[in-house]
């Protein structure tokens, strides 16, 4: 994290401005035009906090997309004065990259394309304001759009500009409030190992095998966290076995089956564990999965690694994997690079298990897909 404290951020927002300011400097102290407009941008952060951290909307919460429009009406009005505010721009693209809600289609809405054109904004009205978190967030919007060459390049582009890490004073020196919280991570430094394990898992979809495995290490070797080093591990397991080293992706995913850093003892996880059980560090609200059928793959690493646990072999597992390969398949994975490898595992499950092959059946049950 940056040596900025919640003291300083705090004040920060609410002087004059100093480095971004428009031609004037502190005249536009006396300017009402100029102090309304940064009324509007303190009053839209707020918001903007505030939906980064929403309640319960069961208990009558305000749900998150209904406050990150607050902020964005508010950002909006701001920049009728402040149209090339670098800092007003970093709020707009964070609300929007932090939109979302449901579709009458059952899926998900979200607002990609202008989030993306406003963290370019960003870079382009002050290309020094914290350009790690600039080309990160823009690396995770091209994930999101399968953009995978585009995202390599963001990620990159965030290593390269990341500062080394700074103390951590929160939760050692004192318990920050949520909103605290909220409002510090907007300014946080990046995690590089978590950056490493997000850019290997774009190189892995680019094919570039050896890179994803590098990147992995690294992420596994920097980290201190136990959910960064959990998730890398399955994606080093994953590559490894798409690099042709089964055993060794065998090895890898069963010892991130034994380090699942989901507390199985915790209520809040209890349907998860039950759902999941050693796997559930894969489906965290937080992780998400570009093309979404590539879950499919992890858990039938998981699934095989648990039957081949200690030697032996047990069948309702294989019987498993076998179901997670062709979900991978069914669910789009005949269009991955990675589809050939897919059936061979199909067929060698097929073999073992003594079953036939099947028709590939999307969970609807519509559509043949192979």
């Amino acid at each position: 994290m940056r040596s900025l404290s919640l003291a300083f951020l705090t004040l920060s927002l609410l002087a004059p401005p100093a480095a971004h300011a428009q031609e004037g400097g502190w005249a536009e102290v006396f300017d009402p035009a100029q102090r309304l407009g940064r009324r509007r941008m303190r009053q839209g952060l707020a918001k903007l906090v505030h939906g980064l951290s929403p309640g319960d909307p069961a208990l009558g919460a305000a749900p998150r997309w209904v406050l990150l429009e607050q902020a964005l009406v508010r950002f909006e009005r701001a920049r009728r004065v402040l149209p090339d505010d670098p800092e007003l721009a970093y709020y707009t693209a964070y609300a929007l990259t932090r939109w979302e809600r449901p579709a009458r289609d059952g899926g998900t809405e979200y607002r990609a394309d202008e989030a993306i054109a406003e963290w370019q904004r960003v870079r382009a009205l002050d290309p020094e304001f914290f350009p790690d978190r600039v080309a990160y967030e823009l690396a995770m919007l091209h994930m999101r759009r399968q953009e995978f060459e585009r995202a390599r390049a963001e990620y990159e582009a965030a290593l390269r500009t990341a500062l080394p890490p700074t103390v951590q004073l929160e939760d050692r020196f004192y318990l920050p409030a949520t909103s605290e919280r909220a409002l510090a991570f907007l300014f946080s430094g990046l995690d590089r190992a978590n950056v490493h394990g997000n850019l290997a898992e774009v190189t892995m979809l680019t094919g570039d095998l050896q890179s994803a495995i590098t990147h992995y290490e690294a992420a596994i070797e920097q980290t201190e966290d136990p959910f960064t080093r959990s998730l890398a591990e399955w994606g080093l397991a994953l590559t490894l076995d798409r690099s042709g080293d089964s055993d060794a992706a065998l090895e890898v995913a069963a010892r991130a089956l034994r380090g699942d850093p989901v507390p199985p003892d915790d209520p809040r996880f209890a349907a998860l564990h039950r759902a999941h059980g050693a796997m559930s560090v894969l489906h965290l609200d937080f992780v998400f999965f570009e093309p979404v059928y590539e879950l499919h793959a992890y858990e039938a690493l998981g699934h095989e690694a648990t039957a081949r646990m200690d030697g032996g072999v047990n069948r309702p597992a294989l019987e498993r994997a076998l179901r997670s390969w062709r979900l991978f398949l069914a669910e789009g994975g005949t269009s991955s690079r990675f589809a050939g490898g897919a059936r061979r595992h199909l067929e060698r499950l097929e073999a073992e298990l003594g079953v036939e092959a099947a028709p590939l059946r999307a969970p609807s049950g519509r559509g043949l897909l192979r």
